[in-house]
């Protein structure tokens, strides 16, 4: 059976779809993972903090589990989540979908803390579903208990230097994993120390997906292929990276790894 803080899904016969919406929440400890959805229609998180959440051996997102699911998740924050041995994909969040009907998955506003080390894909994020990811780090998410900082709202307070996606590892992608035809940004943030075991040391772009850095600073990330970023294709589909200010530093090229660019259509 599927274990954790909450489980939700509808029969395949079903026509009443689920809807779900979760604000100022706070999923602390719970093992096999905070939330998992299959097949929801519409599931919105907004202002909710995940802490310290584990999801068992073998199976995907440290936090939430997203498959098949209207989801919407915005000013939230997600900090020490992770998958027990590693052995998994999406360290804190796990978001697929090949189910036609559903609405297309927004993730925004958010805040990820916490190292992770997998052997799937995705050492942070994956999110392999129609729909778009945006993270900018100057944009704290809406915390609570503790994790107080603010997104864009009215009282939006900028902040520097208090965010950076780093000391994540994955099989591919060692900080995102992006594929589904999906869109994402990732704004105004330094990008360090991620290792991917194979192709993307901090992003792995495939199936027609799109990225767009803005202002980001890469460095000192690794893999066999594209240190910063691999952009590959799949099933005949090509994949683009766009950037605005895109800057690589080379982490020494030792022991075979690649802290660049790759494109493999």
């Amino acid at each position: 059976g599927v274990v954790g803080g909450l489980h939700m899904a509808y029969a395949d016969d079903q026509t009443d779809y689920v809807k779900v919406t979760f604000k100022n929440d706070l999923f602390d400890k719970n093992v096999g993972g905070a939330l998992y959805a299959k097949k929801v229609a519409e599931l919105t998180i907004n202002s909710s903090v995940f802490s310290m959440n584990e999801q068992v051996a073998g199976k995907n997102g440290g936090a939430i589990t997203s498959i098949d699911s209207g989801l919407i998740i915005d000013y939230t924050t997600f900090a020490n989540n992770t998958i027990a041995k590693g052995k998994g994909s999406g360290g804190q969040l796990y978001v697929y979908s090949n189910f036609s009907d559903q609405r297309a998955a927004s993730v925004s506003h958010v805040s990820f803390f916490g190292k992770q080390n997998l052997t799937g894909d995705g050492g942070t994020v994956y999110f392999d579903a129609a729909g778009t990811f945006s993270e900018t780090c100057t944009d704290r998410a809406q915390g609570m208990l503790g994790y107080s900082t603010t997104g864009l709202k009215a009282d939006f307070i900028p902040l520097t230097d208090v965010d950076v996606l780093k000391d994540s590892a994955a099989r591919n992608g060692g900080y995102l994993y992006l594929g589904g035809g999906a869109n994402a940004t990732i704004a105004r943030c330094h990008v360090h120390d991620n290792t991917a075991h194979r192709d993307g040391g901090a992003f792995y772009v495939t199936d027609a997906s799109k990225l767009y850095l803005d202002s980001v600073f890469l460095r000192d990330n690794k893999a066999r292929r594209g240190g910063g970023a691999f952009v590959g294709g799949k099933s005949g589909k090509q994949s683009s990276p766009t950037s605005n200010t895109y800057d690589f530093e080379d982490a020494g090229g030792t022991q075979g790894w690649d802290t660049g660019v790759d494109y493999n259509p």
